[in-house]
């Protein structure tokens, strides 16, 4: 290296930035790749090949100035074999001043001149170039997967910051359909891309805006509303099965859902966990259902007891109407309950008969005490109104509830018939 490139370290003179993003991969000592770019060549350097001695030492070197870091960059004219860019990349070295990436490596012995038809002149580098750092405008996008999903089901909202801005901290503000607001963060990823996934709990239309606040270089910005509509999730299967949405059978299932369930809140939290389950697979039930009257009827069978369950957990819910929360809670006990001998109790029977298999008292117990475990951890769920608690408590007591009361009614009655 000559006595000159030792000596002219900073230059005042302007540089040229056609491009800039951070540096996601770093593929060896001279070649990078840029969020929203492509694949970068360090123009008129090269670094040991893999394999060759030095070519590590060069490689971490080069990563620990621009990996993952905003880098400027210059590029020419031309692409370079491979398809890759030719440039010079420079990375924030202070307020004032840019480091030359290009003459770094060759100021630390990395790399050697390969002074290539470019537009470039690697003997004119300098190792620092006065560019002073100011505010650099960003446009931040913002979209929703879709424009209207059933309550509780869930959404993405996702975009980007341009430029590519990664590890930045993005507020989406939701609106909900009576005005009020709440925020969530989420965390660009290396391209500067994010995407939030949200489970709307109120029907109506909705709106989120997404923002930033901007850093020591960049300004920040904010993306107008994206709007979507949380509609009634359809009672699919019974539909299918009854011909119509305005059958009495599925009329009295929205209803028992709408007006019941959901008019409560650890109700409500039961039916974001099951709506989740259940449109994971009824929409393709659904349509075989529709299209095969044989079917239609079989399900005909299988649903009236449901039917006539629900009836009788619904009078126990105006029963206690005058305490929704605790009226629920009963009525969903009922109902496990009823679910738990009708559908499961015949099939667990007659496995039990053909098995000769009996519950013993240790296991009735122990369900017992899971379920009385459960039960007090739906009470402090209630009490600390924890939403995340009430889902998975909510959850957890129908499915205990009906292990619950099939293995000892199991036990009761596999008794009586081997004895």
């Amino acid at each position: 290296m000559g006595l000159s490139k030792i000596l002219v370290v900073y230059s005042s003179s302007s540089i040229e930035i056609d491009a800039q993003g951070y540096v996601t991969k770093v593929i060896d000592g001279d070649t990078i790749d840029v969020s929203n770019f492509g694949r970068i060549r360090l123009a008129d350097i090269d670094c040991p090949e893999t394999g060759e001695a030095g070519y590590y030492d060069s490689k971490n070197y080069l990563s620990s100035l621009v990996y993952n870091k905003l880098v400027y960059i210059d590029k020419d004219e031309k692409l370079g074999p491979y398809d890759r860019f030719i440039c010079i990349i420079y990375v924030r070295w202070n307020s004032t001043y840019l480091l030359n990436v290009n003459e770094a490596l060759l100021n630390k012995g990395f790399a050697v001149i390969s002074n290539y038809q470019n537009e470039f002149n690697p003997y004119t580098w300098t190792l620092y170039v006065y560019h002073p750092a100011s505010d650099i405008s960003t446009t931040i996008s913002c979209s929703s997967s879709l424009s209207e999903i059933n309550i509780g089901s869930s959404i993405t909202i996702s975009g980007a910051i341009n430029p590519s801005l990664s590890m930045k901290t993005v507020t989406l503000t939701y609106k909900k359909p009576d005005g009020s607001t709440f925020n969530r963060t989420t965390i660009t990823n290396s391209y500067g891309s994010y995407s939030d996934i949200y489970i709307p709990d109120t029907l109506g239309s909705w709106s989120v805006t997404a923002s930033w606040d901007g850093d020591s270089t960049h300004d920040g910005s904010s993306r107008s509303s994206k709007s979507f509509t949380v509609k009634k999730s359809g009672c699919l299967i019974a539909t299918a099965t009854y011909g119509s949405e305005l059958s009495p059978q599925v009329q009295f299932l929205r209803g028992f859902r709408d007006n019941t369930v959901v008019s409560t809140v650890s109700g409500s939290s039961f039916m974001k966990i099951f709506n989740g389950f259940y449109y994971s697979f009824s929409p393709s039930v659904a349509s075989v259902i529709a299209d095969n009257l044989v079917l239609r009827d079989i399900m005909k069978v299988i649903l009236y007891p449901l039917i006539g369950i629900l009836h009788v957990s619904s009078v126990v819910f105006s029963i206690f109407s005058f305490l929704s929360e605790l009226g629920v809670v009963i009525a969903g006990l009922v109902a496990s309950s009823l679910i738990g001998i009708v559908y499961f109790l015949p099939t667990a029977l007659i496995i039990s008969l053909k098995k000769k298999f009996q519950v013993s008292v240790k296991i009735v117990r122990l369900m017992g005490l899971i379920w009385i475990s459960n039960v007090l951890t739906l009470v402090l769920a209630e009490i600390t109104k924890s939403p995340s608690m009430m889902i998975v408590t909510t959850g957890a007591f129908v499915l205990v509830t009906i292990t619950t009361v099939t293995l000892t009614s199991l036990r009761i009655v596999s008794k009586r018939l081997i004895h």
